[in-house]
């Protein structure tokens, strides 16, 4: 097993992003198509075709699930992967073509890149070729790229959020996977003896633009914790500023 949504069969994963301008979209796609549902939340959600999940209407499958950044302007990006899924003949039959169901939802990223850089057409078509069902990239990838966590003081204090899956195989054979891009509000917690794994740091120093070595010592519900990764500023604020970021390091915190 791979320990991600890739353990289920029939499922390929491609992920695209613009480092410079730290946005991107994720690609589920299954080809033979798949029972889907949503639950929509939040005030002020940015999707698409969810009205098709109800199980009232006509559509029983889709074929491709997106998480694209970019706010509502990234919802470009799934009508790259309609054009890819079309060209390969992949779509839900209605006689004189194939349409290809394709449902997606937005993060909101512009703060934290350039707000001018956003998941479109192309990146939503090179996400489908690049998709793959052996290999998932996790962290600052995809729709993750340009996520971040511990907002709630503002996003000079924010953290990298990213994208994540996990897996598990029931005793009877049945494997449950998920698949989210972390983009949260606050902080995110582990479960019980993971402790923190992401929070804000609002009371570092300006690095100008450097990169330093930064070790972290913190008490986790399983006892006391270090780490050490590369840390800067992603731009110049005065030494009086409050307003700093953490760099952009893809770190796991066990």
């Amino acid at each position: 097993m791979y320990n991600n949504i890739l353990d289920v069969k029939g499922l390929k994963v491609g992920q695209v992003e613009d480092r410079n301008g730290l946005t991107g979209c994720t690609v589920v796609i299954c080809e033979e198509g798949a029972v889907c549902g949503v639950d929509v939340r939040g005030g002020g959600p940015g999707t698409r075709e969810t009205d098709l999940l109800n199980p009232i209407n006509m559509i029983q499958k889709v074929h491709a699930v997106v998480l694209s950044g970019g706010s509502a302007f990234g919802l470009e990006s799934t009508c790259g992967v309609s054009k890819y899924l079309e060209e390969n003949n992949i779509g839900f039959d209605v006689g004189v073509a194939k349409v290809p169901i394709v449902v997606g939802a937005v993060l909101f990223d512009l703060g934290f890149g350039n707000p001018k850089s956003r998941p479109n057409i192309e990146m939503g078509y090179r996400a489908c070729q690049v998709a793959s069902d052996t290999k998932l990239n996790q962290g600052n990838f995809g729709a993750g790229c340009g996520a971040t966590v511990g907002k709630i003081k503002g996003i000079e204090y924010a953290m990298k959020g990213g994208i994540g899956s996990h897996s598990i195989k029931l005793p009877n054979g049945l494997v449950v996977s998920a698949l989210v891009a972390v983009n949260a509000f606050g902080d995110v917690y582990g479960e019980p003896a993971d402790g923190l794994v992401a929070f804000n740091l609002d009371s570092l120093p300006d690095t100008e633009g450097k990169t330093v070595k930064l070790k972290l010592k913190w008490k986790s519900f399983n006892g006391e914790k270090t780490a050490e990764f590369d840390y800067c500023t992603r731009k110049s604020t005065p030494a009086n500023s409050a307003a700093i970021t953490a760099g952009r390091s893809v770190l796991r915190l066990k």
